[in-house]
């Protein structure tokens, strides 16, 4: 997802972007935010044996399935 990311900035780049094409940037680039929060969030779970996050987590799953249903 970082690399991901990494590619839609430099896209940002590009010269004289439509505005449509600027905003689903936006949105790609705050989908992959998500991504990575959510795999960092379900990585120190496993580590603490824990399911003290798992709340955080859907609420992250659940804010990247509405995002693709933009």
């Amino acid at each position: 997802w970082e690399k991901c990311k990494n590619i839609a900035e430099e896209a940002e780049e590009i010269p004289n972007l439509e505005e449509r094409n600027k905003q689903r940037i936006v949105l790609l680039k705050r989908y992959c935010d998500y991504r990575l929060e959510t795999y960092h969030l379900i990585t120190r779970s496993i580590q603490a044996n824990t399911s003290k996050l798992d709340g955080k987590i859907n609420e992250y799953n659940t804010a990247i399935v509405l995002m693709v249903k933009e």
